[in-house]
């Protein structure tokens, strides 16, 4: 029994995790377009994994800092989870 509800509440810290991901990204997302990124990164072709210099989320983290916007620590990493979960894909 007790093995059980230990399955049941790791479910359930997994399922809340994950709703908080999906959260943090539709926010970066709406940072993202309320920030005007999209005028210069305006297509999919901007994050092609191909020969880009992003390889890691601390990398992703550098780039979104040097951008013309500036943005709140938390902003930014918003906009980097956003990023990542759409993108890039990083670990």
């Amino acid at each position: 029994k007790d093995n059980k509800m230990r399955k049941v509440f790791i479910l359930i810290c997994l399922v809340a995790s994950l709703s908080a991901l999906s959260k943090t990204s539709a926010e970066g997302e709406s940072i993202f377009s309320a920030s005007k990124c999209v005028r210069c990164h305006h297509s999919g072709d901007n994050y092609n994994p191909k020969g880009r210099s992003v390889k890691s989320l601390n990398d992703l983290q550098k780039w979104v800092n040097h951008s013309r916007v500036k943005l709140t620590d938390d902003k930014r990493d918003k906009v980097v989870a956003y990023l990542n979960e759409i993108y890039y894909h990083l670990k």
